[in-house]
């Protein structure tokens, strides 16, 4: 798939569990690897990440405080992401 193609919903759904289980302190850079699953897959956290890096697709607006809320990020700061 290319920057072209929109994102598939089953990777949009791995990936805000990603945010979602980051946001919850499951996962940290350092950490042990935890998995999601795609298409009955398991993938990593930074695999999933470079999956959806390939697109071009724009985040909705309300995603960040839908999956993981405003008091969660403002908690954790602006410098700590999910994925790099």
């Amino acid at each position: 798939m290319s920057s072209e193609d929109p994102i598939p919903r089953d990777l949009q759904e791995a990936f805000k569990e990603v945010v979602y289980r980051y946001a919850q302190s499951e996962w940290t850079p350092d950490g042990p690897e935890l998995l999601v699953s795609i298409d009955f897959k398991p993938f990593g956290f930074e695999t999933v990440c470079g999956f959806v890096d390939n697109f071009d697709d724009p985040l909705p607006e309300d995603f960040v405080t839908s999956t993981v809320g405003e008091h969660s990020l403002q908690r954790r700061g602006p410098k700590r992401r999910p994925c790099n």
